[in-house]
C-alpha cells in the first residue's frame, strides 16, 4: 500500500471528493473538524476528523491530489456520483 492509499484510507474516499474544496482551502481546522463531525453520521470525534484534516492537507501539501484522484477513480467500491465528481476535479488539475 502506498502512502497516498494509506492516507486516503485514512480520510475516506467519499469524504475526501465530498470536501476536497474544504481541504484544499483549508486554513482553520478546527472549525473544519466541526463541520466534518456534524455533517458524517459516521464520524465518531473531533480527534478523528482532525486525521483527516492532516492527511488531506498532506495530499495537499506534497502536490498528490492528482494521484489521489485518478485511485478514487479507479476504485469500484464508490458510486458513481462520487466517482464522477472526482473526474470533475482531475479535469479541472
Amino acid at each position: 500500500m502506498t502512502t497516498i492509499e494509506r492516507a486516503l484510507n485514512s480520510i475516506g474516499k467519499k469524504c475526501f471528493v465530498d470536501y476536497y474544496e474544504d481541504f484544499r482551502s483549508c486554513t482553520d481546522k478546527d472549525a473544519l473538524a466541526r463541520k466534518l463531525l456534524a455533517n458524517n453520521k459516521n464520524a465518531t470525534s473531533l480527534s478523528a476528523q482532525m486525521t483527516r484534516i492532516n492527511y488531506a492537507q498532506w495530499i495537499f501539501e506534497n502536490k498528490k491530489e492528482k494521484e489521489a484522484l485518478d485511485i478514487i477513480i479507479r476504485s469500484n467500491r464508490l458510486d458513481d456520483i462520487t466517482i464522477k465528481k472526482a473526474r470533475e476535479y482531475l479535469d479541472s488539475l
